[in-house]
């Protein structure tokens, strides 16, 4: 975690610093210090610098928007002059004009659904948060809420056994592709921002009608992908907490390898097209 920089997993998935002021070793970034550590970013993603550039280019991009629009516009006026008796022709300008209001409403109010989205996934993590410590489960940094802080940690990773050494390396791959998934997150969601003007226009056009949605979707997948993953790692918090017996070295290995892929289920449950392995 030190030498490249990534974040612990409780951190990475609730935003939130269950070590705040203690100066632990493996805290990296902004969060260092901070309890909330999405509380300067924007939409709770994106930390100053990024933001500022998304916007730079973003108004870019805004600034050349009315020209197609204009294009547009006198599409469906020529639309309506020469076709507008038929019943086809009235049929595709309220088709086009839909299109054209949907667009105009999307430029002037898109930041605020997806500051929206960002509340909803804001205040579902915090929910899981909440409920874990309601339940007797102490927020700590993951490794240690794995074994228990202090002389848990020690004893467990002092063990010279093969079930420990195998958790260890699950838990560390995980830890990696985890940090990977949300790096891969924000370029995504930078990316989709910059173009949301773009879309907007296209929709417009029936032959890029789809591009709105397709956007919507990739959006909203990859938004909501700490609320999926934060109820992945609450469910198993909890199992620790209430296994008396101890679960199974099968279980939490399998468990490790498996909360990456939640990124793909998220994707499949808003209709977006599955990512990369």
């Amino acid at each position: 975690l030190k030498t490249l920089g990534m974040q612990d997993p409780v951190i990475l998935v609730f935003q939130k610093n269950p070590v705040a002021g203690s100066g632990d070793a493996f805290l990296q970034g902004d969060c260092a210090g901070k309890e909330e550590c999405a509380s300067d970013l924007t939409l709770g993603v994106f930390e100053t610098g990024i933001s500022d550039a998304i916007d730079a280019l973003y108004g870019v991009f805004e600034h050349f928007m009315p020209f197609p629009l204009v294009i547009a516009l006198l599409l469906i006026g020529l639309l309506v002059l020469f076709r507008g008796a038929s019943v086809e022709g009235r049929s595709r300008v309220k088709d086009y004009a839909a299109a054209f209001a949907v667009a105009l409403l999307s430029l002037k109010f898109g930041y605020y659904l997806w500051s929206f989205a960002a509340g909803i996934v804001k205040f579902f993590t915090d929910l899981i948060w909440a409920a874990l410590v309601d339940f007797g489960v102490q927020p700590d940094l993951f490794l240690y809420m794995l074994w228990g802080n202090g002389a848990g940690y020690d004893n467990a990773v002092s063990v010279k056994s093969l079930g420990v050494a195998l958790i260890v390396v699950a838990a560390a791959l995980m830890i990696v592709i985890l940090n990977y998934q949300y790096i891969v997150r924000k370029i995504m969601l930078m990316v989709l921002i910059v173009l949301f003007p773009v879309t907007c226009v296209l929709a417009v056009f029936p032959r890029f009608r789809h591009s709105l949605q397709i956007w919507w979707d990739e959006f909203i997948s990859n938004m909501i992908l700490p609320a999926a993953h934060a109820l992945a790692l609450g469910l198993f918090f909890l199992m620790l907490r209430f296994l008396d017996a101890g679960m199974s070295l099968w279980v939490i290995i399998v468990y490790f390898f498996a909360l990456p892929m939640i990124a793909n289920m998220v994707r499949k449950l808003v209709g977006a097209q599955e990512s990369g392995g």
